[in-house]
């Protein structure tokens, strides 16, 4: 990329670029984010998470490009000192994304509370935030941001352990008319106490993308905020850590119910039943993506009931079914016309016959098995 900028036709054909992403290209150094600084003024988006870049070259293309308005740091433990360039030299940034890691040297400057309150003051604009491995921030620093920044929209907060109820509670409780985007992440003290105060808990009327992995959220907190959250489109839950898991499913009914927009759902943990096959089939009928993930409790009369309501479907994941036979395979074909990607793991009843014969049917579907 640095050869590129050096050549005079390339300083041309880059002087309006907008967008630069130099993610996980950690040969790009500062001599290349310097060619940058000098010809590509009217950048607004910069991703520089696992790059060559250091802080003092990060400074120095800021420097020149003051109208960013959405930027990803996080590369070699300089997160600190490139929130304070953000804050010193951007003037109106509306998204920020912070993977911050643990210092190999005491000495060295961290994402703290401080750090992210004077984010917060510095651009009350602020519409989105992610907070990824930044393990010293608090809820204190959380409660920066429904406070200075209102019109928070997209809220990601992963693997920050010492965040808990409090915290995100806050920024829930302030900004739930404007969220759209919320994705909670291996938060072990995130529980169902977040959203078991209905007196308190305000609708989400905005959301329509919630995902929550590794939390110790159980299903009536997942429940709970389905509730309150009538245009949701993309629900993601589960746990890949956790064991014994606190969400098995029992969520479902009330979110296929509730949920009428939704059209992406994955379950990563839990079985499912019967039930929740046919309170997702009647309810959802315009659903294109569904992970079900562990079927095994399932029969083939809960497997037509998705197949043959949600007509709409483009993937469909099921696993560990044994009443996922050559019959199934012939009613999705029938059924599932736009059906562009079925996994079928561990379904033992299934043969490569019915695989290349389904195959035939829908020769646009990915098929695994």
């Amino acid at each position: 990329m640095a050869h590129r900028f050096c050549h005079p036709k390339g300083r041309e054909n880059c002087m309006d670029l907008r967008s630069l992403n130099i993610e996980g290209c950690f040969q790009v150094s500062d001599a290349g984010m310097n060619e940058i600084a000098v010809n590509c003024t009217r950048l607004r988006n910069l991703d520089v998470f696992l790059s060559g870049v250091s802080e003092q070259g990060f400074d120095r293309l800021l420097r020149q490009c003051p109208d960013l308005q959405s930027v990803k740091l996080g590369s070699r433990g300089n997160c600190h000192h490139m929130i304070l360039s953000v804050c010193n030299n951007v003037k109106d940034l509306k998204a920020i994304s912070i993977h911050d890691v643990i210092p190999f040297d005491e000495s060295e400057p961290v994402v703290d509370d401080l750090s992210l309150w004077r984010l917060c003051t510095c651009f009350p604009g602020l519409t989105a935030i992610d907070l990824t491995w930044c393990c010293f921030i608090t809820d204190d620093a959380l409660f920066a941001l429904p406070f200075c920044c209102p019109n928070l929209a997209s809220f990601t907060v992963r693997e920050c352990h010492q965040i808990s109820d409090r915290g995100v509670r806050a920024v829930l409780q302030i900004c739930h008319a404007n969220l759209s985007t919320v994705h909670l992440e291996r938060l072990y003290n995130i529980t169902d106490v977040l959203a078991l105060s209905p007196e308190e808990f305000k609708p989400f009327s905005n959301l329509t993308y919630l995902k929550v992995i590794d939390t110790s959220i159980s299903d009536i907190g997942i429940a709970k905020i389905a509730e309150k959250s009538p245009n949701l489109e993309t629900l993601i839950v589960g746990e890949h850590c956790l064991n014994p898991y606190n969400i098995h499913g029992g969520f479902i009914s009330t979110v296929a119910k509730t949920c009428q927009k939704l059209k992406r759902f994955k379950l990563y943990s839990g079985r499912m039943t019967d039930s929740y096959l046919t309170a997702i089939g009647e309810n959802l009928p315009f659903i294109t993506d569904l992970y079900l993930g562990d079927c095994r409790d399932c029969t083939s009369e809960g497997l037509e009931s998705i197949i043959t309501h949600c007509r709409w479907l483009q993937i469909l994941n099921i696993q560990t079914c044994a009443h996922m036979t050559s019959d199934t395979m012939v009613l999705i074909s029938q059924n599932l016309r736009n059906l562009r990607e079925l996994e079928i793991l561990n379904c033992r009843s299934i043969t490569t016959l019915d695989v290349l014969e389904l195959k035939r049917k829908l020769p646009m579907c990915d098929i695994r098995y």
